[in-house]
């Protein structure tokens, strides 16, 4: 790989399996509400469903987590609710040359080199 850009396609196109693989714990499956076009953050929850792997969802507060818990018969919203800020980007990510962030601050440095 030659300065992280040899296979940055190949990359942007796998991001998630190069993101989730080998995380442990193994990351939750996400499920995103309707959020406004201009939304900067969102709340974070994990929801309960029986018989089912414990599943994350981003919504915009807790009544609207609340309604899709019930739309998803969820039993509850679980573990409270943490701010999630939300960012955009016209590109898709590519490898660092010195391997995938292992820290919050250095994902958001990362994150901040994608539009420059």
């Amino acid at each position: 790989m030659t300065q992280g850009r040899t296979r940055d396609r190949d990359i942007a196109d796998e991001f998630v399996a190069y993101w989730t693989v080998g995380q442990t714990p193994a990351a939750y499956p996400v499920l995103f509400d309707e959020l406004e076009s201009d939304a900067e953050s969102a709340m974070y929850f994990l929801l309960d469903q029986p018989g089912q792997d414990r599943r994350a969802l981003i919504a915009r507060d807790i009544f609207a987590a609340q309604r899709i818990a019930t739309g998803i018969e969820a039993e509850k919203v679980v573990k409270g609710a943490f701010t999630c800020f939300l960012f955009k980007s016209d590109k898709l990510p590519g490898a660092p040359a010195d391997g995938l962030p292992a820290t919050i601050k250095q994902f958001f440095a990362w994150v901040k080199q994608w539009d420059t």
